[in-house]
């Protein structure tokens, strides 16, 4: 018969007798080990982590050394109590236990949960609102070394699941689990890095969020005994390793299923991950030409993780995680350009609290990966200044002297812009009616309906057909083409700018 160490009246204790007599049904039943003790919380003087102290008149029987004491969140015992008794110091008022942590399978003999967290909830901070957290990074923040965040992800954890099994009779639980759901909606994610010089940043956490504590009833005869577990969401970024300059946007979208079961003395991964994130960037030759090499860059862009600390005690503290990261490569081969999203399942369980002993199962061999961009850029595509030597083939221009200090720039949508000065590159740039030009390119030609004033002397012509004879990383040549002409008038060299 389980022992409980309370301050009851008799008439209580008569009562809970027959409680304990209508309650014997078919149903599953959690009973205590003969060497485990509930504690009545009033007779609780003062309570630390490795010790607690009773009131001496207010205890009816007394723990010896190496029993077990449970008890209920209290004030002199804020979040319960599942110690093993390792010394007894005893005065004329009352009496101090020195103690170690203990574990359900040490204090149960049976024992059964099944719990759910589905609740929503809404913390102190201004940008959460009931089970979704936001986290914005509006001014662009600086994570070290030239790499700023920008934008916003929101996340939510809907259900996170608890369920133990220990049968009468056995030495070690027959089933545990524990998983927890993640997913992100409306997120998009900015980041850019200005220094072209390799460098590791190392992990940073950016915030946290508490959330209500995870409160576990295990009805003991007819004793309700709670069990209380913190639950917080660490929100990391990083680590990263850059190799170059970059710029770029991603649109993270993932669902997640985090967590582990230990099932007839076997631990399994539960972990299911799956990515619909996608990015609205992109990567031309400037990206190359602007670090004058390859650029490969390993960005954990966020990483929330999931803590759930049993009687808010550090060491049995498990966490899950989902790591979110990319990969960028820019190279000069192909594939030029490449962004790689990928989503792991990591964290772990410790053993202790819920088997007893030192072990712990870690989350491992998760990744997933999706190619959110990959391809070859088009070298066209950039900013040119033309060159102070030009060849003039056949004049449609009263002035044949060189033109100096023109730029072309060629976009990846199909606008074409010009400058005489090599400075204002904005989109108002005047070629048509104050709008940009526009360009198409087909194999080595190209139509642009951007007016190009030569010389100034000339009517602009609103439609010009370009060939392109040399193109490469830093040259480009066109031929100019009057219209409904074959011969060439104009020759232009240009050099690739930033």
């Amino acid at each position: 018969m389980k022992k409980y160490l309370l301050l009851f009246s008799l008439v209580s204790l008569i009562f809970l007798s027959c409680k304990k007599q209508e309650s014997q049904t078919s149903e599953p039943k959690n009973i205590l080990n003969d060497n485990a003790f509930i504690v009545d919380t009033s007779s609780i003087l003062t309570s630390t982590e490795n010790s607690f102290t009773l009131k001496k008149d207010a205890t009816i029987q007394q723990p010896k050394i190496n029993e077990i004491v449970l008890a209920a969140p209290s004030s002199n015992c804020p979040n319960g109590m599942l110690r093993k008794i390792t010394g007894v110091t005893s005065n004329t008022s009352s009496i101090t236990y020195t103690t170690e942590q203990s574990n359900l399978n040490d204090a149960f003999k049976e024992l059964h949960i099944n719990s759910s967290y589905t609740d929503t909830f809404a913390t102190s901070q201004t940008y959460s609102r009931g089970s979704a957290l936001t986290l914005t990074f509006n001014n662009n923040l600086s994570i070290g070394n030239g790499v700023k965040l920008n934008g916003v992800v929101k996340f939510n954890y809907p259900t996170i699941d608890v369920r133990y099994e220990k049968e009468s009779g056995s030495n070690s639980p027959k089933f545990f689990l524990i998983k927890a759901e993640l997913a992100t909606e409306s997120s998009s994610l900015e980041l850019s890095n200005t220094s072209g010089s390799p460098f590791t940043i190392s992990e940073k956490r950016l915030d946290s969020f508490q959330l209500p504590n995870l409160t576990i009833i295990i009805p003991i005869g007819s004793f309700p005994l709670p069990i209380r577990f913190k639950q917080q969401i660490v929100f990391k970024a990083l680590p990263f390793t850059v190799g170059g300059k970059f710029n770029f946007k991603v649109l993270p979208s993932i669902n997640a299923t985090i967590g582990c079961k230990y099932e007839n003395n076997v631990w399994s991964n539960l972990s299911q991950l799956s990515i619909n994130s996608s990015s609205t960037s992109n990567f031309t030759f400037a990206d190359y030409f602007s670090n004058g090499s390859a650029i490969n860059a390993q960005l954990t862009i966020f990483n929330p993780s999931y803590e759930i600390t049993p009687m808010y005690v550090n060491i049995l503290k498990g966490t899950l995680e989902a790591p979110n990261s990319l990969n960028l490569e820019i190279k000069n081969t192909s594939p030029n350009y490449s962004l790689k999203y990928k989503l792991d399942a990591k964290g772990g369980i410790k053993q202790t609290f819920w088997m007893g002993g030192i072990g712990s199962f870690s989350l491992s061999g998760n990744v997933i990966e999706k190619t959110l961009l990959e391809g070859n850029w088009d070298l066209l595509v950039g900013k040119w200044k033309l060159n102070t030597t030009q060849t003039i083939i056949s004049g449609i221009v009263q002035n044949t002297n060189p033109i100096t200090g023109q730029y072309i720039e060629f976009k990846e949508n199909g606008a074409f812009y010009k400058s005489s000065d090599g400075v204002n590159w904005s989109p108002s740039v005047s070629e048509i009616n104050g709008q940009p030009g526009v360009y198409s390119k087909n194999g080595s030609t190209i139509v642009t309906n951007g007016c190009y004033v030569i010389s100034g002397s000339n009517p602009a012509i609103p439609i010009t057909n370009y060939t392109i004879t040399q193109l490469s990383q830093n040259n480009l040549v066109l031929e100019f083409y009057q219209p409904n002409s074959t011969t060439v008038s104009f020759k232009y060299n240009y050099t690739r700018v930033l």
